[in-house]
């Protein structure tokens, strides 16, 4: 079994060696399966899939979803006997349909993932920016403290200095 995506974009974010082949193409022009009973004649359409799978009987399927063809599907079997029959390229199209429907979880899977590695760096984020002004509401009220005590022992100083300075110009004053 190989499965190659159509477009630029990889099917699934998967890379699949027969994306470029003849047959690849073939499928996705025709919208149909191609059917080849033995790989060995058919040079034109396979020389990419027979390096890939080697030499047996194959059905290259496409992968449909929503009416539109996502991928190629190729289902290969190394002996030639017996040919594929209709009921075999019945279920081609059938795994085909499968695949899509699965490998669009896939995508939607990876798509999930990274919606939720993005949130959890931004939930991050945040709790390191609330800890941050947690710590300067600390730090604020630390400064309202320091500011009042210096304030509670300005004030008494004050008018000890002011006593001071008074006695210390008038030698006559009482200690």
């Amino acid at each position: 079994v190989a499965i190659a995506g159509k477009g630029t974009e990889p099917l699934a974010g998967l890379r699949f060696p027969l994306q470029d082949s003849s047959t690849f193409r073939e499928v996705l022009r025709t919208g149909e399966p191609i059917v080849f009973a033995d790989t060995r004649g058919e040079e034109r359409f396979l020389a990419k899939v027979r390096e890939v799978l080697g030499d047996g009987k194959m059905i290259a399927a496409p992968i449909r979803m929503d009416g539109a063809i996502r991928g190629v599907f190729y289902f290969f079997d190394e002996s030639i006997d017996p040919a594929w029959d209709p009921a075999d390229v019945a279920r081609a199209k059938e795994i085909g349909h499968d695949l899509a429907v699965l490998l669009e979880r896939v995508r939607l899977h990876r798509a999930l993932f990274e919606w939720t590695r993005t949130l959890e760096a931004r939930v991050q984020e945040h709790e390191a920016r609330l800890a941050s002004i947690a710590q300067a509401e600390k730090l604020a009220t630390v400064g309202e403290l320091i500011s009042g005590v210096a304030h509670e022992l300005n004030s008494p100083l004050a008018v000890v200095i002011g006593y001071a300075n008074l006695v210390g110009r008038d030698a006559t004053l009482p200690p």
